[in-house]
């Protein structure tokens, strides 16, 4: 998909970024997790990985920014079981997945607020990449402004964290 819509458009590759919301956002965890080329960096909203989760990712460090609702029902930050079969992964233990993988500090570097956002950063990781996750106290849902902070959170990446 992405090399037809480079052929039709013109894009600046080292600024690839993948986003989804809900199932699409566990998708983004999951691309970021086993498939990270060519992205930039990574902007999932109200999703995340499902059981089993990764010990660590395939493709490596990666820039990812999540937002997630602290009083989610369909997508709990604690994950849960559907149909008795299938189990939702718990959003913080997975998030340190990358944290783990970025080779970042176990706490993040510094918290701000963002608007209706809490977020928790790490910058200063040995790979050189970023990572943020916002929390809000909402339910299951994304504010279009989430995602214009999360592009133009993406497009201050310093070049090299670009680089696959």
């Amino acid at each position: 998909m992405l090399a037809d819509v480079g052929r039709r458009w013109p894009v600046d590759a080292a600024n690839v970024v993948a986003s989804g919301f809900s199932i699409g956002g566990s998708m983004v965890w999951e691309l970021a997790c086993h498939a990270a080329e060519p992205f930039s960096a990574f902007l999932p909203f109200s999703g995340g990985f499902w059981e089993p989760l990764p010990s660590s990712c395939a493709a490596g460090p990666v820039n990812v920014r999540h937002v997630h609702g602290r009083s989610d029902t369909t997508v709990p930050l604690a994950g849960r079981l559907i149909g008795g079969r299938w189990r939702q992964g718990d959003i913080l233990r997975g998030f340190n997945v990358w944290v783990t993988d970025d080779r970042c500090q176990p706490e993040p570097e510094r918290r701000q607020r963002e608007g209706d956002l809490d977020c928790a950063a790490w910058s200063g990781c040995g790979s050189g990449r970023s990572l943020q996750l916002c929390l809000h106290g909402r339910d299951h849902m994304i504010d279009p402004a989430w995602l214009d902070e999360g592009l133009r959170w993406a497009l201050t990446l310093p070049a090299a964290a670009h680089a696959r």
